[in-house]
């Protein structure tokens, strides 16, 4: 498995970020993925572990890189980083990669993949920063996957629907046609449907897992349950369309791997100390 770290990032604050983390951990969790969930979003009080307890919170700091260390500690012990990142984080983050030579790293023979889960509105803005992020990042175009989501809560239909169209035409502060850059294999796009507004306030409000949520209990009744499951599938389509997640070992087959390295490493140990103990052959 190509060790990958997925950031959850936006083109601004209110862009869905943490519902999308969110989601991301249901959709791991089905898949019996094994995902660790990180939140860094300090300024909103760590929404991911209010849902999900076994998210590690992050602090981002200037001065100090150590709590950004712990992603690595995650690759190392076999689990998939999702990081919710804050607003305005990405020059930091993106620093933090470049400083630690993370990319050029390698685990297991195989090169460290990054995953950036870009949720955006209908603006210039959304372009602006996208592109910044392309730019940061073309050092390593080949090892680092940007998904342009389309947070369908944020704008109507026709607004996304214009917006789209305008890309056919339109070039980037570069030059270069948005639909030129958005044929790349490197770049992907996607729809973050809608959630329900009434059963979003009332998820968010009992800080319950969306797995509880759809759950039979006697705080949704089973239309209110039947929108939020809708709802989740249609965004596991949407990441599936993505195909970031094809071939993903289970958590299973990762702690099987796991124990068989380990296995392999303790026999390979006990031999070369039974050759080390063994009598020398007389002349």
């Amino acid at each position: 498995m190509q060790p990958t770290i997925h950031l959850v990032d936006g083109s601004g604050g209110g862009r869905g970020k943490s519902l999308f983390t969110c989601a991301m951990a249901h959709y791991g969790q089905i898949h019996q993925y094994p995902i660790q969930l990180f939140d860094a979003d300090e300024a909103h009080r760590y929404n991911v572990k209010k849902f999900y307890s076994d998210a590690i919170a992050l602090v981002l700091s200037e001065i100090e890189y150590q709590d950004l260390d712990q992603i690595w500690d995650a690759l190392e012990r076999e689990l998939i980083p999702v990081v919710n990142l804050p607003a305005g984080s990405h020059g930091f983050v993106c620093d933090w990669f470049k400083r630690n030579g993370l990319l050029d790293l390698t685990k297991g023979g195989e090169s460290v993949r990054l995953v950036k889960w870009f949720l955006c509105n209908p603006s210039s803005q959304t372009l602006m920063l996208f592109e910044q992020s392309l730019d940061d990042y073309s050092d390593y175009s080949d090892r680092v996957v940007h998904v342009f989501v389309r947070n369908l809560h944020l704008a109507t239909e026709r607004q996304w629907r214009e917006f789209t169209n305008q890309l056919e035409t339109a070039k980037s502060a570069r030059g270069k046609p948005w639909k030129s850059v958005f044929s790349s294999p490197q770049i992907k796009v996607m729809d973050f449907p809608k959630f329900p507004p009434y059963e979003r306030d009332r998820w968010e409000s009992l800080g319950w897992t969306l797995a509880t949520a759809i759950a039979p209990s006697d705080q949704f009744h089973l239309l209110e349950r039947q929108r939020i499951a809708t709802f989740l599938k249609q965004l596991s389509q949407a990441i599936d369309s993505t195909q970031i997640w094809d071939n993903i070992p289970t958590q299973s087959e990762t702690q099987k791997r796991l124990q068989a390295a380990q296995l392999q490493e303790k026999t390979q140990s006990q031999k070369t100390a039974a050759k080390g103990f063994a009598p020398s052959k007389s002349k």
